[in-house]
């Protein structure tokens, strides 16, 4: 929910911004495909069975199908999702449930502005990561090759890198 709300702050109040870093995200609302998935995931998650299933369910979504056999992996997902805590998700859920397309506002975002991808991101599509870069002015987007949405976890150096090249 990072982005969402990096853009929302950058749209509503761009004065308190210099630089803002966007990190496999999009500005659209959802489609109607995921949000059938959601209020799917609404009913059947609850506080004794969440964090298995949800593992079960969305693991395979976050990374590169290289690193899907990955354990570290596996149980820094299977944890986060354990530690945030069933509520968290509910909460989560519901938000990009009722998510508004920004996509008409981003032309408000003033500040340098850098966007990055995984290249193997099957949330957060390189169409959608387009649309951020040509809508943002100072914008610049990057690509991270053998990487998907938890970019930051499959290439931390490059990742690493590429955040402080823009920053100082």
């Amino acid at each position: 929910m990072g982005g969402f709300i990096a853009i929302k702050l950058a749209i509503e109040y761009p004065e308190i911004l210099d630089k803002l870093v966007l990190i496999g995200t999009n500005a659209r609302n959802i489609s109607q495909k995921r949000k059938l998935l959601l209020e799917k995931s609404l009913t059947t998650l609850n506080k004794n069975n969440f964090a298995k299933l949800f593992y079960q369910k969305n693991y395979s979504s976050y990374f590169s199908n290289k690193d899907l056999k990955n354990t570290s992996y596996q149980n820094t997902v299977y944890l986060m999702a354990k530690q945030l805590g069933y509520k968290t998700f509910l909460d989560q859920t519901n938000l990009i449930l009722k998510r508004p397309n920004q996509l008409n506002k981003l032309d408000k975002i003033v500040s340098k502005t850098l966007i990055i991808r995984g290249k193997n991101d099957k949330l957060s599509s390189n169409i959608m990561n387009n649309e951020l870069n040509k809508k943002i002015k100072y914008s610049v987007y990057t690509e991270i090759k053998n990487s998907s949405h938890f970019v930051m976890l499959e290439k931390p150096k490059t990742f690493n890198k590429i955040i402080t090249n823009f920053l100082f």
